[in-house]
Formats: structure tokens, C-alpha cells, sequence
């Protein structure tokens, strides 16, 4: 019975420490795109290893059960991605985060096109991460970038990464 009891003290407490926290001291984590590694291709889907870096600038760990995210390129609709990866997130700390996203190849030849012709690749992710703990929650998250392909007059040969925005 005082096992019981104990269990019971313990839970309780954890509710009342939770209580105390309010939801305006929580920041969601920022999710950055890292890379993209063709896994898969068929007549009529690509399949693509999506990394994401998720930064936690919160002072407590974040136990992320899963990411599910859509990627637009230059303004249309590119790729949807999901992950179960299971991982925490450490206190002022960041993870990488790997997932599995599908694309549809008459999409991804005509994305190639726009680059080609424009020299730069414009991209939005946007998705959810689902944080785990007494019922799993879902914090969104959306992050902008822009990538020239043109090589950069900083270096030879080198990529410029122009902006990059988030928005939660």
C-alpha cells in the first residue's frame, strides 16, 4: 500500500510543478532544414532522408516523439515528411532529427526546371513537433530560407545561403 501511496504523492506533485509553469514561459523549439539525401525513386514517387535541427531554448529537455512537416520550393508544393524518431531535445541544446519525405516526380522534375532557370532555390518547411509527457502535445513550427546556387563572390565555388525566417 505505500508503494501505492507513494506513486500517487509523486504524480500529484508532478501535476502541481506543472501548474506552476505557465504556457508564456514555454518557447517552441526552431526547427532548421540540414539536408536532403535521395533514398528512393520510382517511375511516379521520390522518396528523400530529410535532416532537421531542432534547437531547444527552453531551460528544461523537450522529449520530441515526432515531426510531421510539409516542404514547399519556390513557392509550390514539393514534399510531405514524417518521423517517429523518438529523441530529447536537451535544455539550450539541439538534436538532428532524421525523416523519411515523399516527393512525386513530375513535382520534382518541374522544381529542377525553376532552379535552372532561376539559380536560386526558395524553401518553407512547416509542420508539427509532437512533444511527449502526460498526453503528447503538438507545438507547429514554420522556418523560410533562401539559397542561391550561383556561386558565392565570397569564396570560389562556394554556396550562399541568402535568408533564412522563422515564424511559431
Amino acid at each position: 500500500m505505500t508503494t501505492l501511496k507513494t506513486v500517487l504523492v509523486t504524480i500529484a506533485v508532478s501535476f502541481l510543478m506543472l501548474g506552476c509553469a505557465s504556457v508564456d514561459d514555454v518557447v517552441p523549439p526552431k526547427v532548421n532544414l540540414v539536408n536532403i539525401v535521395p533514398i528512393g525513386a520510382g517511375p511516379f514517387e521520390q522518396r528523400f532522408r530529410v535532416d532537421l535541427r531542432v534547437s531547444n531554448p527552453n531551460d528544461f529537455d523537450i522529449p520530441l516523439s515526432g515531426l510531421s512537416f510539409d516542404i514547399d520550393v519556390n513557392d509550390s508544393y514539393f514534399a510531405t515528411g514524417l518521423s517517429n524518431q523518438e529523441v530529447v531535445i536537451p535544455r539550450l541544446g539541439s538534436a538532428v532529427v532524421s525523416a523519411e519525405a515523399t516527393a512525386s516526380s513530375i513535382d520534382l522534375f518541374r522544381h529542377i526546371l525553376g532552379v535552372v532557370q532561376t539559380g536560386a532555390v526558395e524553401y518553407r518547411i512547416k509542420g508539427s513537433a509532437l512533444v511527449a509527457g502526460l498526453g503528447t502535445r503538438t507545438v507547429p513550427f514554420e522556418r523560410d530560407g533562401k539559397l542561391n546556387l550561383i556561386p558565392s563572390p565570397t569564396g570560389p565555388g562556394r554556396l550562399a545561403p541568402e535568408s533564412t525566417s522563422s515564424r511559431f
